[in-house]
Order: C-alpha cells, then sequence, then structure tokens
C-alpha cells in the first residue's frame, strides 16, 4: 500500500501550531516540521519529550 504525504508552508506561527493540532487530533502521525527559527510550544503540540542536551 502505497504512503500518503503531506507538504504544507505556513507563513504565520498561530497558523502552524493550530494545524499540527488539527492533524495529531486526527491520529495522523507526523515526522518533520521545518521551520527557518524556533517556534515557541511546538515542540509540547507535537508531543516531543524534553531532551538531557544542551543547545
Amino acid at each position: 500500500m502505497a504512503e500518503k504525504i503531506l507538504h504544507a508552508i505556513y507563513d504565520d506561527d498561530d497558523k502552524l501550531l493550530a494545524a499540527v493540532k488539527k492533524i495529531k487530533e486526527a491520529k495522523i502521525d507526523i515526522e518533520e516540521v521545518y521551520t527557518p527559527f524556533p517556534v515557541h510550544g511546538l515542540d509540547k503540540v507535537l508531543g516531543l519529550k524534553e531532551t538531557r542536551l544542551a543547545i
């Protein structure tokens, strides 16, 4: 069975976060999110665990 892939481009942090929340609510796995700068709260919305690595 072929995989379905979704690519999206957002020009606003709030739109990105809202879209990620809706996708996660629909039980769709998100493998990667790329942004040119840190987006506050994105890690929590994605359900990522805290890392012990210092940045």
